[in-house]
């Protein structure tokens, strides 16, 4: 099997954004690898792993890691 697909989710703490890291965490051929959202408070309420790197800074989610 090949290596999974590094996802980041722009609009994480919201309600599809929180939708969409589900699907991805779900699915073997993915990994989260970053999220992103306009208030860091929801952001992390909404995104509790840790090995997901977190940003309010939309153009952070390309940084690599």
């Amino acid at each position: 099997m090949s290596q999974p697909v590094r996802v980041a989710v722009i609009g994480a703490s919201g309600g599809m954004g929180q939708k969409r890291l589900e699907h991805y965490r779900d699915d073997p051929r993915s990994r989260v690898v970053a999220a992103c959202a306009r208030e860091e408070t929801r952001l992390r309420e909404a995104v509790a792993d840790e090995s997901i790197r977190l940003t309010t800074d939309p153009w952070q989610v390309y940084a690599a890691d």
